[in-house]
């Protein structure tokens, strides 16, 4: 943060919330590195540091977000933008540790598709078992049609 200005500058919080929040310290993988951060003045034409970190979950391939600073002269913020390549983002997703809530996720969800498709299944077989019997059922009689529509 550097005030190009000509007064000083107290900036009595930094966050990564929305706009009027405070104490947010970590947003979409951006992470205040000194959190709760301390405030601090600027003299015109100071500077001070503040450290950020990024730490992707690979969801996405740029994500947007916005360093709110609350100073002296109202709430200013910053745009930030971290972009990975997009032809790497599977490689790195499938790098990624599975975690035990995730793996217990992805069985029940394969439970749930197997149970799924044998209740299709046997809804399936089913519907043909009947329409089978139904054809039997009706076969004597369209036999007995034809041969009367044949001595005829």
């Amino acid at each position: 943060a550097v005030n190009r200005g000509t007064l000083p500058v107290t900036v009595s919080g930094l966050h990564l919330g929305r706009a009027g929040q405070t104490g947010v310290c970590a947003a979409r993988g951006f992470m205040l590195k000194q959190c709760p951060p301390k405030g601090f003045t600027l003299p015109p034409g100071g500077a001070a540091r503040v450290t950020l970190r990024y730490q992707p979950d690979f969801s996405a391939s740029t994500v947007r977000h916005h360093l709110r600073l609350s100073t002296s002269v109202g709430e200013l913020a910053f745009p930030l933008v971290a972009t990975l390549p997009h032809h790497l983002m599977p490689a790195c997703v499938a790098a990624l540790p599975v975690t035990p809530a995730e793996l217990v996720a992805r069985n029940v969800i394969a439970a749930l598709a197997l149970v799924l498709a044998l209740a299709l299944a046997a809804l399936i077989l089913r519907e043909l078992n009947w329409r089978s019997w139904s054809l039997r059922a009706l076969w004597p009689a369209a036999a007995a049609d034809a041969a009367d529509a044949a001595a005829a």
